[in-house]
């Protein structure tokens, strides 16, 4: 009688043998300016870009799309638990991480990511104690005279934002918002803030995310008081 040979063969599916993951509270829905509707992240895969393929470092992540055959470098910074920036390539042929993250460059475009689902706890506003006047500007110019208005509700994470028209710069508008700030962070010596209009003075009351995510550069001026 011949002896009985079993051979245990294991098949290993070249396209899967490595990957990564993503920090577990990234794992929600986000928000990105121009994009259509939220952007979906879990620990493995972010929505429209890839599946997480690769990492390096903290902030360096190949991603492989499926739908298109083609890896991406996603480059990502987070800014607050609510908001995230990254920078990224093309999606391209099979390359290094390296090496295709080493084509983003200092000019490449800078995305911010703003957490919508679960929804993130509002924040104390940086702005203590109000009143505070600030300028804004809606791409046509400085509005500065008369100052806008910022005051305080009773919560301390809300912010009454008084806007005025400038006669002198189009597209200024009397306005009165009511803002719930989100996040804030710095870098160097500037300050951001993110929040949420949730009350807006206007005849539309129908508001779109577009319409009312906003942010804010900020500094201290005249001591106490402040501009954005």
């Amino acid at each position: 009688m011949h002896g009985m040979v079993m051979l245990h063969c294991r098949i290993v599916d070249q396209g899967l043998k490595s990957g990564c993951t993503f920090p577990a509270g990234w794992t929600g829905s986000w928000f990105q300016s121009g994009a259509p509707g939220l952007i979906a992240v879990n620990t493995t895969h972010i929505q429209s870009k890839g599946e997480c393929s690769e990492a390096e470092s903290y902030d360096k992540f190949l991603l492989y799309d499926r739908s298109d055959d083609c890896y991406r470098c996603m480059v990502i910074h987070e800014k607050h638990e609510s908001v995230l920036q990254y920078k990224e390539t093309f999606c391209s042929s099979k390359a290094s991480l390296s090496s295709l993250c080493d084509t983003i460059n200092g000019d490449a475009a800078l995305n911010s990511l703003f957490r919508k689902l679960p929804p993130p706890p509002p924040q104390p506003c940086p702005f203590r104690p109000p009143p505070f006047t600030f300028t804004y500007n809606r791409g046509y110019g400085e509005c500065n005279s008369p100052p806008s208005r910022a005051e305080s509700c009773t919560d301390d994470s809300r912010l009454l934002l008084r806007y005025m028209a400038c006669p002198d710069v189009p597209g200024t508008e009397s306005n009165v918002e009511e803002l719930v700030c989100l996040a804030t962070w710095k870098e160097g010596s500037t300050r951001y803030l993110v929040g949420q209009v949730a009350q807006v003075n206007r005849r539309n009351s129908i508001a779109s995310d577009e319409d009312t995510y906003r942010c804010f550069v900020y500094k201290g001026q005249h001591s106490e008081k402040g501009m954005m």
